[in-house]
């Protein structure tokens, strides 16, 4: 096996902290001024950048953005399990290593913490420190265990601590979205654009907790997203109020779909795009999403809602 030389896995550590251009920005947004000048110069002292500022920065990631489809584990990960993944005895010990790392490379005063690691377990990504958290985890994982760079890097780790959230709740939005062939066929191409097109939109809304992992009863030409809401209370009783960023949220998405799919490559005349959005108990949703998307409608019903949604 080739060895990988210092200056690569210094590249592979700022990648898996800073996978592609999308989450240069929020790097940019999150990292404190100091720490980021710190790691230019860092960068620039081992000649793996041309010089000290952003715009280096931007090409170094630019040049070796990682897949936007990134490897994942299997759905029954949660973020307790890194301690397993990484091979390190405790979230302590981890945080420790990490923090010598960022010692190492001169970050300043960023540092993560055996209590932000806890947090993380059991709280959705959603602050600036706990990002600053998982992308120092992710530095870590690149320079001291790059060969689990496209299971573990910032993105991924994100989808795999809001796991924590999206996994308790009960209640939410979920929008779903129906390809309808009128005798076009409707191949992998396309499915494969709509999907990434999914991603990309939720990346560009910065919408943290949406998840995929919905879509189990539906057709291959059909896709869901979840959107969990951020009120759950001990009863079965909910109210609209309880859905009001998610609702915003799910409107956000589906308009953009709208926009997107006509000026993409692959409309067609002979295809249709239907999307619905239910609200409620997630466990309750699909059979309505389901009657929604093969009503008899006009076509240019494109966005429908259930009862229920309309009334948050």
């Amino acid at each position: 096996m080739k060895l990988i030389l210092e200056k690569e896995k210094i590249i592979l550590a700022v990648v898996s902290m800073i996978p592609d251009v999308d989450s240069f920005i929020e790097f940019k947004e999150d990292m404190p001024e100091e720490s980021r000048n710190r790691l230019m110069k860092f960068l620039y002292d081992n000649d793996i950048i041309s010089d000290t500022n952003e715009k280096a920065l931007f090409e170094l990631i630019e040049k070796n953005a990682l897949e936007k489809e990134t490897q994942s584990f299997s759905t029954k990960a949660k973020f307790k399990d890194l301690i397993r993944i990484v091979k390190v005895h405790s979230f302590r010990q981890l945080a420790d290593k990490i923090n010598q790392l960022s010692k190492n490379m001169n970050l300043g005063d960023i540092q993560v913490s055996n209590t932000m690691f806890s947090r993380l377990t059991n709280e959705p990504v959603n602050t600036p420190k706990k990002r600053i958290t998982i992308r120092l985890l992710s530095l870590w994982i690149g320079y001291k265990r790059t060969h689990l760079i496209s299971n573990l890097n910032y993105e991924a780790l994100l989808k795999l601590s809001n796991k924590n959230n999206v996994s308790v709740s009960k209640i939410g939005v979920r929008i779903a979205f129906a390809l309808h062939g009128r005798g076009d066929v409707i191949n992998e191409k396309k499915l494969r654009w709509f999907k990434n097109e999914l991603n990309q939109i939720i990346k560009d809304l910065k919408i943290k907790n949406a998840s995929f992992e919905g879509s189990d009863s539906f057709q291959v030409n059909e896709f869901t997203i979840d959107l969990p809401s951020e009120h759950e209370y001990q009863t079965d009783s909910y109210i609209p109020v309880d859905y009001g960023k998610t609702i915003t949220d799910s409107i956000a998405i589906a308009h953009q779909m709208t926009i997107r799919w006509p000026l993409s490559q692959h409309i067609s005349q002979r295809i249709n795009l239907v999307i619905g959005i239910a609200t409620g108990e997630f466990s309750k949703l699909n059979i309505h999403l389901k009657s929604i998307l093969n009503a008899n409608l006009d076509e240019g019903a494109t966005i429908r809602v259930t009862e229920f949604t309309r009334l948050c």
